[in-house]
């Protein structure tokens, strides 16, 4: 799946699993809580493939 981030205007960094991205469908992603609650002021964010755990 497709693991994507989420960042809101009053600074909270969410996390969202897409079980399957290719499908072009939104009905399977699924939130997978707050990575930051507050405060979050990058302005890039990097990730490596085949890296994340779902757990």
């Amino acid at each position: 799946g497709g693991v994507y981030y989420g960042h809101r205007p009053e600074g909270s960094m969410h996390r969202y699993l897409d079980a399957n991205p290719h499908d072009g469908n939104g009905t399977d992603v699924a939130g997978l809580g707050t990575v930051d609650a507050g405060g979050w002021t990058q302005t890039l964010l990097s990730t490596q493939p085949a890296t994340v755990t779902v757990g």
